[in-house]
């Protein structure tokens, strides 16, 4: 009987044993994963390091000057605009690299032939669709707005023949913009336009 009782307890501690060491190994494996599980989290929410900008012109006339530059520079950079300038009812897609992470804030800043000048200083490195608009003193309208997601319209030339003008423009408009003929011209094309 003591013989047995003595092969009992010996049993019961090795269990006792066994399930401690399982139970640490179990705690080891867990906070391992939970660390793992942070890490991710905070990798997927890390700050994106290059701003995709399309900037469409809503003032209604052309726009002569875009610069986007970090807010505390006090050099602008290259006119996004090019030497024709950005037309009305027109985009340009651009991009800011800040993969050194040196810049928390962007400044978009604009002028239109007409010569109002507009800012926009907390713009953030991110991906976003942004409305050049025109002054509006009155309501204390800020320059710029951040549009919803462009439209994308599939054009196809189906006619077999060549086509000599293709516009895009809002209804009502008495202005037509620039010929978006392009490739469009030849003859079986289809593409992609922005609106």
């Amino acid at each position: 009987m003591k013989k047995m009782l003595s092969i009992g307890t010996a049993a019961l501690m090795a269990l006792t044993l066994a399930a401690c060491s399982s139970s640490t190994a179990s705690t080891t494996s867990s906070t391992a994963a939970a660390a793992s599980s942070a890490a991710a989290t905070a990798s997927a929410s890390a700050a994106p390091t290059v701003g995709n900008y399309t900037i469409y012109n809503a003032t209604g006339d052309s726009v002569t000057a875009i610069y986007l530059y970090p807010t505390d520079a006090t050099d602008k950079g290259t006119n996004l605009a090019g030497e024709k300038g950005l037309s009305a009812a027109h985009a340009i897609y651009t991009t800011y690299d800040n993969s050194k992470g040196t810049v928390s804030k962007l400044t978009l800043e604009f002028t239109t032939k007409g010569g109002y000048t507009g800012k926009f200083t907390t713009l953030s490195i991110e991906t976003a669709p942004i409305s050049l608009i025109a002054e509006d003193a009155k309501t204390g309208a800020t320059a710029i707005k951040f549009a919803a997601t462009p439209a994308t319209y599939t054009i196809k030339n189906a006619t077999g023949e060549e086509v000599k003008s293709l516009y895009l423009y809002p209804t009502g408009s008495s202005a037509k913009g620039d010929n978006r003929i392009g490739d469009a011209a030849k003859a079986d094309w289809t593409g992609c336009y922005h609106s």
